[in-house]
């Protein structure tokens, strides 16, 4: 005899078997219509059986809305372009007034520029900004790229002014978070053509 049902049919026939000697009762039998957290006639190790026909209606059976994948737009909320916006605001803050700490604190312990190694960049970092002077810096409306749930890309334009240098261009930052805060992992500019 060919097998036509699931596993879980079985108890779905004997509970619909039953039924017709439970007419006439007070009692109710909503148990018997309420599904089951995931039906084990439909799924079994993540896979429908294809030789079943479906008892359970199908919005129950499979909900799209529990199958679905996260998606970049969710994991891209509001609170995430607003941590980048902040991060990014509070960096070019701490850049502007000369704080190194707390400029250098902004980015990936192994960071290294285009130095040899992070203590070089660190220290390049350092001399430049001691001997800047005042610095102006402006930043464009940053367009914010989530990657993934750790990672973001962020592009804007910058201008950058100081007693020593002017430059604008545009700059790009890969970001990844750590700890709860997004850290600069990769940085690149591009000046303008003048």
């Amino acid at each position: 005899m060919k097998r036509v049902f699931g596993q879980g049919t079985v108890g779905l026939l004997t509970a619909l078997a039953i039924l017709p000697g439970l007419s006439g009762c007070n009692k109710t039998i909503d148990w018997l219509f309420d599904a089951p957290a995931q039906s084990e006639s439909v799924q079994t190790s993540g896979k429908t059986e294809a030789s079943v026909e479906t008892a359970v209606p199908m919005s129950v059976a499979a909900s799209p809305a529990a199958a679905a994948p996260v998606s970049k737009a969710a994991e891209s909320g509001p609170t995430t372009e607003s941590e980048i916006r902040s991060t990014l605001n509070a960096w070019r803050d701490a850049w502007a007034a000369r704080d190194v700490d707390a400029y250098l604190a902004f980015y990936t312990p192994n960071f290294k520029g285009r130095e040899v190694g992070p203590a070089n960049w660190q220290a390049s970092r350092k001399r430049v900004i001691a001997q800047a002077g005042k610095i102006e810096l402006t930043l464009g409306e940053p367009k914010i790229v989530v990657d993934s749930l750790n990672q973001a890309t962020v592009t804007f334009s910058q201008n950058y002014r100081s007693q020593i240098r002017s430059d604008k261009g545009i700059k790009k930052l890969q970001l990844r978070r750590s700890e709860g805060h997004w850290l600069i992992e990769e940085e690149s500019f591009s000046p303008a053509k003048r």
